[in-house]
């Protein structure tokens, strides 16, 4: 049985979008998560994706990285970017609406309680740490979703 497991999170941020989605990014570094897997490879949605969710692996430089975010922006368009906790072996799918709306795909290495269903209080725990290093980006709703 499969089952799919995802987090929406509502923001409200002072910043232009492209500042609130690289504050975040980097927040997430900051709190033990990286953006590249572990042979180096970024994933990410690529710039003129047009919603088809293509996603790219390659071993880009921050700031080539952070330019195709830029660009997104500029165009209004979905940023997705995949983080990985290598301490704890676990990842997600991270994609960054035009609405200020974060969606988390809790799809690699899904940590679970012992009943199999999604440890939704790590993903919580995890996800208020990255917060608490960017105090004037607010979460304004939390909402968790899984099935199966």
């Amino acid at each position: 049985m499969s089952i799919s497991s995802w987090i929406e999170i509502s923001l409200h941020s002072k910043h232009q979008r492209y500042d609130t989605v690289i504050a975040i990014i980097s927040s997430f570094k900051r709190a033990g998560w990286q953006y590249r897997d572990i042979t180096c490879q970024i994933q990410y949605l690529p710039l003129d994706d047009d919603g088809m969710f293509d996603w790219q692996s390659e071993n880009l430089e921050d700031t080539t990285f952070f330019e195709i975010i830029r660009k997104k922006c500029t165009k209004d368009e979905i940023i997705g970017i995949v983080v990985f906790c290598l301490s704890d072996n676990v990842g997600m799918n991270i994609l960054f609406f035009q609405n200020g709306t974060i969606s988390l795909s809790l799809s690699i290495n899904r940590k679970k309680t012992k009943g199999q269903h999604t440890d939704v209080n790590w993903y919580i725990n995890e996800i208020t740490h990255v917060f608490s290093f960017i105090p004037d980006i607010k979460i304004e709703s939390i909402r968790f979703e899984e099935s199966y």
